[in-house]
């Protein structure tokens, strides 16, 4: 699998006929990403339709064996884990 950076979407929006700078387009790229990190800890699930969703999701902890035998109770804190849910049009099937 090949791993595309925020410089070859770049260059590939240049392609498309976007006419900013090279470092213009990595910029928008990063205040995109950093808009939606700040808005998704601020509780909001942020949506592209055609593209996808992404929220936070909480998850229990698990509990883990204790070496007597039994299991160990950990204290009851949930993780809040970031989601991703692809739409149908980007969902491989």
């Amino acid at each position: 699998m090949v791993t595309l950076t925020k410089k070859d979407i770049a260059k590939r929006l240049q392609e498309r006929g976007f006419n900013q700078r090279l470092d213009e387009l990595v910029a928008l790229m990063n205040a995109i990403c950093d808009e939606i990190v700040n808005a998704v800890h601020e509780g909001y699930a942020v949506s592209f339709r055609g593209f996808g969703r992404f929220y936070l999701k909480e998850r229990l902890v698990k509990r883990t064996p204790s070496r007597e035998g039994g299991n160990r109770e950990l204290p009851p804190k949930n993780i809040k884990v970031l989601r991703f849910s692809p739409s149908k049009k980007t969902r491989v099937e």
